[in-house]
């Protein structure tokens, strides 16, 4: 075969090659991500300050420079309501002009600061009451992720009382993690790490790993 019909013959070949070897290397990043579970709501990866300011009239929502102030940003509204969680913090979390890449839903609860009148046996209820509160929203939320996704791992959850090594998991400061496909998903119940004192329930989803999250 003369040279000029070689070239014409691997101009024929090479393109359908390259677009079969393309669908098989590089799946598109929808298809390995795994949706949010139903426990977020109307909160998608599409979320932004305007959208939480429609769905959550009732909420204070500000946005500003996140944890990494020269490549973060961060949207948080408070005092928004959300099943089951009842009024909760939203922090909607990534970079300037790009989708959110983490999710967090937290209820923050304080029962020695909201449990100050009456006598002590009232005070003592009251704090007993919320505290029955906060556990059964994490086991509902617990329970929910472990149906959809298994058991998960569960660890520590980080606060001032840094435990040892090998110390067994306290189930009142714990985080349970589920690593899915293109999503992780942390379940916590304890301290907030930003403070070291009110007790809270927090729910995370992130879609970056390497996203700089300091609590």
């Amino acid at each position: 075969m003369t040279r000029p019909l070689c070239l014409l013959a691997l101009t024929l070949l090479l393109p359908p090659l390259a677009a079969c070897h393309g669908r098989d290397a590089r799946p598109t990043a929808a298809s390995a991500e795994t949706p949010l579970p139903d426990v977020f709501g109307p909160l998608d990866w599409s979320t932004d300050a305007a959208r939480l300011r429609a769905r959550f009239p009732e909420a204070r929502v500000v946005e500003g420079p996140g944890a990494d102030t020269l490549t973060t940003w961060e949207t948080v509204a408070t005092n928004a309501h959300l099943e089951p969680f009842g009024p909760v913090e939203l922090q909607v979390l990534g970079y300037p002009g790009q989708r959110p890449v983490m999710l967090v839903l937290q209820r923050t609860d304080d029962p020695f600061e909201a449990c100050v009148s009456g006598d002590a046996p009232a005070r003592a209820a009251c704090v007993a009451r919320r505290d029955h509160e906060r556990r059964a929203l994490h086991d509902t939320l617990e329970a929910r992720l472990v149906s959809l996704y298994g058991p998960g791992t569960l660890g520590h959850l980080v606060s001032d009382a840094v435990p040892e090594e090998g110390d067994p998991v306290d189930p009142d400061q714990a985080e349970r993690t589920w690593v899915l496909p293109g999503l992780t998903l942390r379940l916590a119940i304890g301290l907030d790490p930003r403070f070291h004192q009110p007790r809270m329930v927090r729910l995370i989803a992130s879609r970056d790993p390497s996203y700089p999250y300091p609590y």
